[in-house]
């Protein structure tokens, strides 16, 4: 069986989870309630597995970060809050639906074009949360 995981939802998510400040914390929060007490969401379609997982980062690290985000970067990192605060949580039984949810939030962040992803965030902003 192939594993297809989804290892930029997984970067994205470990770079923003956890973090502190209003849209820091509506993303903590979000989070928390999309992946539950679990740190992945999974199904197998066919013959391959797709996996979205989260990962904490610091309070500290998410604010430094947010300290130098543009307005522009401010206001995709909303899409991407608001995206991810309406997916359906990862349950049993939703892990597709709430999975496939997650996945297109992470379009909020990027752009994919063939084999390359760009941020959709400043260098400056996207470099913080690294």
């Amino acid at each position: 069986m192939k594993r297809f995981t989804v290892l930029l939802a997984t970067a994205v998510a470990a770079l923003l989870s956890g973090c502190g400040g209003n849209t820091c914390d509506r993303i903590d929060a979000a989070q928390k309630r999309f992946f539950g007490s679990s740190n992945q969401c999974s199904y197998t379609s066919g013959s391959s597995t797709v996996t979205v997982r989260t990962n904490q980062a610091s309070l500290s690290s998410c604010n430094a970060a947010l300290a130098k985000c543009t307005t522009a970067d401010l206001q995709v990192l909303d899409g991407y809050t608001k995206c991810i605060e309406a997916a359906p949580a990862c349950t049993a039984g939703n892990e597709k639906a709430a999975a496939d949810a997650f996945t297109a939030c992470i379009g909020q962040l990027i752009t994919v074009s063939g084999t390359s992803i760009t941020s959709k965030l400043s260098t400056e902003c996207g470099a913080g949360f690294q």
